[in-house]
């Protein structure tokens, strides 16, 4: 039978910034002999993943002495990065070591107050694809002074999912057409179910992407992602759409249209929460459609303008609005879904809102379906409060009342 659909706050409890693995690895000083072994670090929460990424290690410099990786004037090329931290964030750090060639980051803590300590460092930017750990003070001590005489090489550890078993470890999907998801084995990013796997694909224009599972014969779930493993940003999901007539006479399996746009990267997660087994899926584009949009205004509190409301969408022209009664005015027309627009409402021709408002609060983003905005007090953000009630009052003569005992 058909499952109870919860709403998506419900069930979206989605760990964004997750890693499928530990944070603490072991980065391996491989050479020379006087310091090699194992050296306890943290994976950053950004960035690629643990691969067994090996090389040797140069330290940041940016051309004037600053080994902070704020800036980096050395070339790095197939190179492991240790940088300092401090001054600039770690994202900063990572993508400025990819962009010098480098293969992987070490940034060395400089808390000389817990000289052992290390940090899971934060950071979002999806650029960046090499891996990123930190290591102690007194660790990265011990490198330097090694690294300032003779080389040093390390190999990092392996906390990969595996292809398709996570954000920025997916299959990739070269463009529209049939593709099969095997078993559902990796790990889920939702709490309500403990397998998935991961897809990408970049989107050729501005379009409506569908993904379907339809005459599949499984009972399956998909929801769609932009971002990468510190940001990702839920888009929407789908769990029973395909129907239970022909051609698809599959009323379990699922179809989901979302809005995308040129050039930008989407992940397609299929989760187990009904069924684990593999299935074929489709994944195509298509022309953004108008939809219609209502934008409405209240003038309950204010004398309307002989020559009516109006608006003025994007900086255009004033379109008259019609009333709709009860002080409300209405204007209907429609764009393309996924296009945005700023607004403002005119009390006759001219006479604007004030430019705070139409800042803060008189934008638009469009989606599949037909919008009507909140209905907001004219010069407001919010609506009109309600016209005060008058008490009632009884007019009554008290002189034949007796005053009783209480």
């Amino acid at each position: 039978m058909l499952k109870s659909y919860l709403s998506k706050l419900c069930t979206l409890a989605v760990m964004l910034g997750m890693s499928f693995g530990a944070f603490s690895q072991n980065v391996t000083i491989t050479s020379p002999a006087s310091i090699a072994g194992d050296y306890l670090s943290k994976h950053a929460a950004f960035g690629g993943w643990l691969n067994g990424q090996s090389g040797e290690l140069v330290l940041a410099n940016d051309g004037a002495g600053a080994t902070n990786g704020c800036t980096i004037a050395n070339d790095m090329t197939g190179k492991i990065a240790l940088i300092d931290r401090g001054v600039c964030g770690f994202a900063v750090k990572a993508i400025n070591a990819q962009n010098a060639g480098a293969i992987a980051v070490i940034v060395c803590n400089n808390n000389a107050t817990i000289p052992d300590s290390t940090i899971v460092m934060g950071g979002a930017n999806c650029d960046i694809t090499i891996p990123a750990v930190m290591l102690t003070l007194n660790m990265c001590n011990t490198i330097k002074a090694v690294l300032a005489t003779e080389a040093v090489t390390a190999v990092f550890p392996v906390n990969y999912p595996g292809d398709a078993n996570g954000f920025q470890a997916e299959t990739v999907l070269p463009g529209a057409g049939t593709y099969t998801t095997p078993e559902l084995t990796g790990p889920s990013p939702f709490t309500d179910s403990d397998g998935a796997k991961y897809f990408t694909i970049v989107a050729p224009n501005d379009a409506v992407m569908n993904v379907n599972s339809c005459a599949s014969g499984v009972d399956t779930r998909v929801t769609v992602f932009e971002g990468c493993r510190n940001a990702v940003t839920f888009i929407d999901q789908n769990d029973d759409a395909c129907g239970s007539v022909p051609p698809d006479n599959d009323p379990y399996s699922s179809s989901l249209d979302v809005i995308v746009y040129a050039g930008q990267s989407y992940t397609i997660v299929w989760d187990n929460i009904w069924d684990s087994q593999g299935f074929n899926f489709e994944v195509s584009f298509g022309p953004l459609p108008n939809v219609d949009v209502t934008f409405q205004v209240d003038m309950q509190d204010e004398t309307v303008a002989p020559d009516g409301v109006k608006i003025s969408l994007n900086g255009g022209p004033e379109a008259n609005m019609t009333d709709s009664g009860n002080g409300i005015w209405t204007y209907t027309t429609s764009a393309p879904a996924g296009s945005a627009h700023d607004y403002v409402f005119l009390n006759g021709s001219g006479n604007e809102e004030d430019s705070i408002i139409q800042v803060t609060c008189r934008s638009v983003e469009l989606g599949l379906d037909a919008l009507t905005t909140d209905l907001v007090c004219y010069n407001s953000c919010s609506p009109c409060p309600p016209d005060a009630v008058c008490p009632l009052w009884i007019n009554e003569n008290f002189d034949n009342y007796t005053l009783g005992g209480i």
